[in-house]
């Protein structure tokens, strides 16, 4: 009898310790998750530190989800499919856990980052068929919603795209998110733009403009960069010189090849070739860098 109650003395003590590990794991992969967003590299750095040996399967496919979402947030291109495909099979075997249209909204990430479009955008629809109409799920729902219109701009079916943007947009607006707000406004009107929508493209370029002076800066400049070729559009040559004059030196690296792409236009309009011809240099220049940053994506 004593070895009895011994026995489940020592099965619960085990218990509790299991229940309390699978708990302080969870809760270290909910912090590491809330990392993503705003210190993405910091997240990796912690999920580089984990010995995933003693993980649960549940636990090693958290780790492996995150592990793919850090990185995207981190801006680290996806080079294979292999571990997306494996955490995508998981979680729809295991839909109870929640995860499934999480997991299939980064398959769509991977396949873009791979360049194979059409299957990125298979992925993207999957994920929004299978997210739940809850409000908590909005930012996701509008995410997916913005990297399906920009998969779609990038195949320019630009009527598709806006559609897609649209929705996204109005979300932004519902949940306050100028960054956002911002960016689809922008998309949505280099969409119009494509089609020479310039009155439409305008409406939304004017939108993104106002509410950027909320964005830091160098998201700031690259709105301005773009409202200068919406002036350039509308041969506004002398506004749009205005605003591109001081932009070249002072843009992101990201933002500096469309910056000088947009000033050479610019000028060669304005018919001062000679600065024109400056500016289409040092994009040329600029080619080795955008090649070789392709290369390591």
């Amino acid at each position: 009898m004593r070895v009895a109650a011994v026995f489940i003395i020592l099965w619960c003590l085990f218990s509790v310790c299991s229940c309390g590990g699978g708990s302080r794991m969870d809760a270290k992969f909910q912090e590491i998750d809330r990392l993503t967003d705003s210190l993405p590299l910091e997240a990796i750095r912690r999920l580089d530190s984990i010995n995933t040996a003693g993980l649960s399967e549940k636990e090693l496919y958290s780790y492996r989800l995150l592990w793919i979402k850090s990185r995207d947030k981190a801006y680290i291109a996806h080079r294979t499919d292999t571990l997306i495909l494996d955490v995508i099979d998981y979680y729809d075997r295991h839909r109870n856990e929640g995860l499934y249209p999480e997991a299939l909204y980064y398959g769509g990430r991977v396949y873009s980052d791979l360049g194979d479009l059409p299957t990125a955008l298979e992925f993207f629809q999957k994920s929004l068929r299978e997210i739940p109409e809850d409000d908590k799920y909005l930012r996701f729902r509008s995410s997916v919603l913005d990297q399906t219109g920009r998969l779609l701009h990038s195949l320019r079916l630009d009527s598709a795209a806006i559609e897609y943007l649209e929705k996204s947009l109005m979300i932004e607006i519902q949940e306050n998110n100028d960054y956002g707000i911002v960016f689809t406004n922008s998309l949505i009107s280099l969409s119009l733009l494509r089609h020479r929508n310039i009155k439409e493209a305008r409406r939304y370029m004017d939108e993104a403009v106002k509410t950027s002076s909320r964005l830091d800066v160098s998201d700031r400049q690259t709105i301005q960069v773009e409202f200068a070729e919406m002036l350039l559009e509308e041969l506004k040559i002398d506004s749009a010189l205005l605003i591109i004059r001081p932009l070249p030196p002072i843009v992101d690296s990201i933002t500096t090849p469309y910056c000088l792409a947009v000033a050479a236009n610019i000028y060669k309009d304005a018919g001062i070739l000679d600065t024109a011809y400056m500016y289409a240099r040092r994009l040329t220049k600029q080619i080795p860098l955008i090649i070789k940053r392709l290369a390591i994506r």
